[in-house]
């Protein structure tokens, strides 16, 4: 089983704006409604790629609710734990260039911290997969994140980190199997500006020798890299107009796990990986199996 944890998730409210002007009145043309949130994109995309996984997370409201029955309609299975407040809604406009308001991450109780945590710690199993995405409210705090790395290494389950910002620095001692920071990000993380593949390949290969087992970076135009403490790879994505780049590098995320949890090489779940998250850009909402597998053969991947 694959247990994907989003601490903020949202309501994803999508208007389309052929000319949209600030300080006036817009009328949107068409809308659309989602589920946000990383680790729900995650487990979506999952569901598509016919891989068990669980959606977590803290939920409350009406919005709340209207993502829970989203996901049944979508046979996602669920177990989100029920807060007082209203989960948040995300405004993204899309006109000749996007525009996002996004609403406030909830204020998480302790109690409430500490239901996930044991649900985690009975459920997840050998072979299982933890897979923490998007933000993390301060809150919940680093104890939590400690006792789910003990909790795996207990059980030989992996837990995934899919974060950014300070978090995602500190968070590197509690060991995560694998992270997935863009260019811009794993400049942040360490320190440093990445310009080059071979920058990138380098600090990447700094993290592993960290306890992190894995580092995806993804490169934009260039590709992604994979690098463990004794391969990298490049892979180059295939060609095609990008329509959304919401979701990709969840899409990425959940196909490489995908592959992962059945046992396939590193490299076959890389290049299912990429094929995902491109196959998401490609079109309006997530990707679908058909899709990714489509793109598998177009996707070139380099030892490096």
């Amino acid at each position: 089983m694959i247990y994907t944890v989003t601490f903020a998730p949202s309501i994803d409210y999508i208007p389309y704006v052929d000319d949209f002007q600030a300080n006036t009145l817009n009328r949107a043309k068409e809308v659309s409604y989602y589920p946000g949130g990383k680790g729900i994109n995650i487990s979506r995309v999952l569901k598509r790629m016919e891989v068990d996984a669980t959606a977590l997370g803290f939920v409350g409201g009406f919005t709340g609710d209207y993502i829970q029955q989203f996901l049944q309609r979508e046979q996602v299975p669920s177990a989100f734990i029920q807060v007082d407040s209203v989960t948040r809604i995300n405004v993204k406009i899309k006109s000749q260039q996007e525009t996002e308001l996004n609403g406030p991450a909830p204020t998480l109780q302790s109690q409430e911290i500490e239901q996930l945590l044991h649900f985690l710690q009975l459920h997840a199993k050998e072979d299982d997969w933890v897979v923490v995405s998007g933000s993390i409210p301060e809150t919940v705090t680093n104890g939590f994140f400690e006792q789910l790395q003990k909790s795996c290494a207990l059980t030989g389950a992996k837990w995934v980190l899919d974060t950014s910002g300070p978090r995602l620095k500190q968070l590197l001692q509690y060991q995560p199997y694998f992270i997935k920071p863009n260019q811009h990000e794993l400049g942040e993380l360490v320190g440093d500006t990445i310009d080059t593949l071979e920058q990138a390949v380098a600090h990447a290969k700094k993290l592993t020798e960290q306890d992190v087992s894995l580092v995806i970076v993804s490169l934009g135009g260039e590709g992604a890299v994979c690098v463990s403490s004794d391969t990298q790879f490049l892979a180059k994505a295939p060609k095609g107009q990008v329509v959304n780049t919401v979701g990709a590098g969840d899409s990425l995320v959940a196909g490489m796990i995908a592959q992962l949890a059945q046992q396939q090489s590193l490299q076959d779940a890389f290049c299912y990986g990429v094929a995902s998250g491109s196959a998401t850009a490609f079109k309006e909402d997530l990707c679908h199996k058909e899709e990714v597998e489509k793109l598998v053969p177009q996707v070139e991947i380099q030892t490096i």
